[in-house]
């Protein structure tokens, strides 16, 4: 009998503990099912024109019910979202308008509702979508089931696609910017590999020889992965702007936003007929700032990272040893070459630039790729005296401070078919004190960027 009691004791105990088991079990099932990132909204009865399109996972919500939205031009939204009663839950459409910033403004008209009123939001109903209107529910007509894609981060934009990107970037870039904290700058050393002495005294007989030194892997290979994703990812359109010298001889930028691919179009093919016929041309892709402040913050790798990066304390000591000279960041952007850009042969040596960099972030190029960075001799201009490859993680400088050293050079076409990027951080250096600036005189052998 004892022995009889301890199996059942033991049995009860054992069915205890696997229904403790399942009760955990099911919550946590339900947790994840009620917190699950849908890919597609499956909704009936609704209007087509507010419901036909992409849709997106409105942030935060690890905490509250599921809701979405999608744009209706700049100034209206549809909010879909559900609604929590006293005795059931049922799901919303409304509209929203939007402030010129893109912020609400205000709540419109709720245009559908669940008329259903489901108990539960585990779902999001696929029935019994009813029209909305101060005095009754009417059946939307025609009924149709529309299967819009829901983007639940900036992962799922593709670049140019500013509603995608805008939304996911000004969300974070305002969640980080109430976390952070002041500081005046950063020392970015410690994204710089080790700089041995062998390695300076070498660098340093080569800008003495030809003012032109390379720091090969120059970044530490997680530093170099983060900035590729950045800049091989999806930015916004004002980000990526096309550069086109203009009738003044400064730069023209125009945003790679869809609206003005054909305007883009025209200016390559100007540019083109203008290389043609021996005049100053260069058609490629840069990043330009003076954007709004908050994308600044969410893309640091292509702004204040690249900055803080080309005045680190490491690099900045190894060129002062190199040309024995104090340098100071005068200008900074990041370039984008693909099929059928180049640059035309100029030299760098304008005002107070005194060294130019490229810092190539570029993967797996070849050199019958084109786009490769050529200097002509200065006294021969049928000669070149370097060619050099665009390579991975290697940062250039050459020397424009002095007369005798112009370093003319251009860079080649992209071949066309190509269907990847030349993506490089290019700039120029100042001397870090330089009271007297001086330009060339505008010599139409050399064009003058």
């Amino acid at each position: 009998r004892v022995d009889a009691n301890k199996t059942m004791n033991s049995s009860f105990a054992l069915w205890k503990a696997a229904l403790r088991m399942l009760a955990v079990m099911a919550l946590l099932c339900n947790y994840r099912f009620l917190h699950a990132l849908p890919t597609e909204l499956m909704l009936e009865g609704c209007s087509v024109d507010a419901v036909n399109g992409r849709w997106f996972r409105k942030i935060p919500s690890t905490k509250e019910a599921p809701s979405f939205f999608r744009y209706n031009g700049s100034s209206t939204r549809y909010e879909l979202f559900l609604h929590a009663g006293s005795s059931s839950d049922w799901w919303n459409l409304q509209e929203v308008k939007l402030g010129p910033e893109g912020y609400v403004d205000e709540y419109g008209d709720v245009l559908f509702v669940a008329a259903d009123r489901p108990d539960t939001m585990s779902r999001i109903p696929r029935m019994g979508w009813k029209s909305f209107n101060d005095t009754s529910y009417a059946m939307a007509t025609p009924p149709t089931v529309v299967y819009a894609p829901v983007s639940v981060s900036v992962a799922d934009c593709q670049s140019g696609d500013d509603p995608c990107i805008h939304y996911y970037t000004r969300w974070k870039a305002e969640a980080d910017l109430r976390d952070i904290r002041p500081k005046q700058c950063y020392d970015l050393s410690d994204w710089i590999r080790d700089i041995p002495e062998h390695e300076i005294r070498k660098l340093r007989n080569d800008f003495m020889q030809n003012g032109i030194i390379t720091f090969f892997d120059f970044l530490k290979p997680s530093v170099l992965t983060r900035l590729q994703q950045v800049a091989y990812g999806p930015v916004l359109s004002d980000v990526w702007q096309a550069s086109f010298p203009y009738k003044s001889g400064r730069a023209r930028t125009i945003p790679w936003h869809p609206d003005n691919h054909d305007e883009i179009a025209y200016h390559l093919e100007q540019q083109q007929a203008n290389r043609r016929k021996g005049l100053y041309a260069y058609s490629f892709t840069r990043s330009i700032n003076d954007v709004h402040s908050s994308v600044r913050f969410y893309y640091p790798e292509l702004f204040a990272n690249m900055r803080d990066l080309m005045e680190s304390r490491k690099l900045q000591e190894a060129l002062t040893r190199i040309a024995h000279r104090e340098y100071e960041l005068s200008v900074l952007f990041v370039s984008r070459y693909t099929a059928g850009d180049f640059l035309n042969k100029h030299t760098d040596s304008v005002m107070t630039r005194r060294m130019a960099f490229t810092l190539h972030l570029t993967k797996g190029w070849r050199a019958e790729d084109g786009g490769l960075l050529h200097f002509i001799n200065e006294h021969n201009h049928r000669k070149l005296d370097h060619v050099l490859i665009p390579t991975e993680n290697a940062l250039t400088l050459f020397d424009v401070s002095e007369e005798w050293r112009l370093l003319p050079h251009y860079v080649s076409e992209i071949v066309n078919g190509i269907n990847k990027a030349r993506i490089a951080v290019t700039g120029w250096l100042s001397f870090r004190t330089d009271d007297d600036p001086f330009a060339f005189e505008d010599d139409p052998q050399w064009r003058i960027d």
